[in-house]
């Protein structure tokens, strides 16, 4: 157990979309220290995080030579790396984190953080939620975070379940079909129905997460690399008035009202101003709730949100690590998180 004056020393395994944002916003927290990122190969992802000033360790000995071929100075493998640390936050693609727990965590007294593509089998919480499964995470070994879009929907959802009570959920996402450095995979020109298949494991994170509540989910995508955009229906327990529902979401942690009146009409207004403005990335933690798109008749609710599937669920990442390896409260630690990311209030202005 690390006190608080300690820092807890962190790996990322994997330096991808997911690996590079865990990375930055680890060594954001005064009280965390990345000691490493664990790669296979030196491609782009490990010039990047060798020129940020990572250390860099090979999944592979034999791959240590080929890194240093190609100008990357190794320190050594993963398995120099592992007892370094208290814990470790796996951004490999899905499956080869099943493959890394079975091959190299399982031997070492560390805690482990999967991504959302892993199978939720492979966690002892396999839906890890900030605000509802925090205190769980001590005992545990293995978290999966929940997706992005579990965690976004879920923020707005757990702020109307304590105030009012959900009956029912009806969520359209619509998702950026790809992302930076991989906008060649399209789509163009097109909207894509996603199958519903596909939308299965969100269904059952949120139904994990709020069991009473029915959640009815679609999806497509649109060609776009910038944030999603989710258009949710609330059937609620009983009447409310719009300014209750503006006030709650007004006081909701990572979850901000802003105003199209303010410029803050677009996604990529959005992403302009978070670009400009965050000190380092241009991820938004937050959900982005536009006050002009609340709307109330009796105990119905509509709302639309922007979305970054990217990184809206990382502070949970983050509340993950302390959960299960300090004796921080949920509350101190997102308090820690939100201030070391320079997360906005929920009342927000321009």
């Amino acid at each position: 157990m690390i006190l608080m004056k300690e820092k807890i020393p962190v790996a990322i395994v994997g330096f991808g979309s997911q690996g590079r944002r865990t990375a930055e916003a680890v060594a954001r927290q005064n009280d965390m220290k990345v000691m490493g990122v664990a790669l296979s190969q030196p491609d782009f992802s490990a010039h990047l995080a060798s020129r940020v000033g990572y250390p860099i360790y090979s999944m592979e000995p034999k791959a240590m030579s080929v890194f240093k071929k190609a100008g990357i100075s190794c320190k050594g493998t993963i398995e120099n790396l592992l007892p370094k640390v208290k814990a470790v936050v796996d951004c490999t693609p899905a499956g080869v984190g099943k493959q890394n727990k079975d091959r190299f965590y399982g031997n070492y007294n560390i805690k482990v953080v999967f991504q959302a593509g892993e199978d939720p089998a492979n966690a002892d919480i396999p839906a890890f939620f900030s605000i509802t499964t925090y205190n769980k995470a001590l005992k545990a070994k293995f978290v999966r975070v929940a997706s992005p879009f579990a965690v976004s929907a879920g923020r707005t959802l757990w702020a109307l379940l304590q105030k009012v009570g959900v009956k029912r959920v009806l969520c359209t996402f619509v998702r950026a079909g790809s992302e930076t450095t991989r906008a060649h995979q399209g789509p163009v020109d097109t909207i894509i129905p996603e199958p519903p298949a596909n939308l299965q494991r969100i269904k059952w994170e949120l139904n994990h997460i709020f069991s009473e509540t029915e959640i009815l989910l679609s999806s497509v995508k649109v060609p776009s690399i910038l944030l999603d955009v989710q258009s949710i229906f609330f059937e609620l327990a009983e009447k409310v008035r719009l300014n209750t529902v503006t006030n709650l979401l007004s006081t909701t942690s990572r979850v901000s009202v802003i105003s199209s009146d303010e410029g803050l009409f677009s996604t990529d207004t959005l992403f302009e101003f978070f670009r400009r403005t965050r000190p380092s990335s241009a991820d938004m933690y937050e959900v982005c709730v536009w006050k002009e798109q609340i709307e109330v008749n009796g105990n119905t609710l509509r709302l639309t949100q922007a979305v970054d599937p990217h990184s809206v669920h990382i502070p949970d990442v983050i509340d993950a690590i302390r959960a299960m390896t300090t004796k921080i409260s949920r509350n101190e630690s997102a308090r820690l998180t939100d201030q070391s990311l320079g997360m906005l209030k929920p009342s927000f202005k321009v």
